[in-house]
């Protein structure tokens, strides 16, 4: 995954300065805000409805990819078991 820097802030910036980050996905589009070096959040405006209007398959595929990258071990430990 390739992420623009320059839409990166910190949680402790976006919440000191949120009006800079509004701006920012004014002009920008979106702005990804990460806490200890993740990203954990997606300020998005709602006129882009890329979130919205997802399909419900594409819902699940985030969700099950999601699911698994913190489960992974335990997948990867079954699997090896196989059960």
């Amino acid at each position: 995954m390739i992420i623009n820097t320059n839409k990166i802030f910190s949680l402790t910036e976006a919440n000191q300065n949120f009006s800079r980050v509004s701006k920012y996905v004014m002009e920008c589009g979106t702005a990804l805000i990460f806490k200890n070096n993740e990203p954990i959040l997606i300020v998005s405006q709602v006129k882009d409805n890329a979130i919205i209007d997802l399909t419900d398959t594409e819902k699940f595929s985030i969700i099950s990819s999601r699911v698994f990258n913190r489960c992974r071990d335990v997948f990867v430990e079954l699997a090896q078991r196989g059960d």
